[in-house]
């Protein structure tokens, strides 16, 4: 597909869309992490994008692993040593984490104050995170 040089919607967005129209459900992004931080910005809306669109998107860089983590369980391993909880998109409630160094029940993480940064996985452990209300960005660090 060749796309005009000069259009609403960036080359990430329209293979985004592109392939949703052709049905696909998963989504990798890859690339979409850079020293543009208006692209990548851009590119981390395309996950609630997907994901309104009932699609399951990850987006990897070479230090993490981002995702929606919203009404429907994510988990996270403890393989990964980290990861943060991110209301970027409005004010999120009925916050619950499990299985982690900070648990959370029901609680609210709004877009001025981001307390969930930094969480660990128990050891030996599957963290859970489920959201009530809202959506977070979830991002497990390597």
């Amino acid at each position: 597909i060749v796309l005009p040089r000069e259009k609403d919607d960036t080359d990430t967005v329209f293979a985004a869309k592109e392939g949703l129209k052709r049905g696909f459900k998963s989504f990798l992004l890859i690339g979409c992490v850079g020293k543009r931080l208006d692209h990548t910005a851009a590119n981390v809306s395309l996950l609630l994008m997907l994901d309104k669109a009932g699609a399951r998107a990850l987006m990897l860089d070479d230090y993490s692993e981002m995702e929606i983590a919203g009404e429907k369980k994510v988990f996270i391993p403890d393989t990964f040593p980290y990861f943060s909880l991110l209301a970027l998109f409005g004010d999120v409630g009925g916050v619950t984490v499990k299985n982690a160094k900070y648990p959370l029940d029901n609680a609210e993480i709004k877009c001025d104050y981001q307390y969930g940064v930094s969480n660990e996985v128990i050891p030996g452990k599957r963290a859970s995170v489920s959201v009530k209300k809202g959506r977070l960005l979830l991002i497990k660090v390597f």
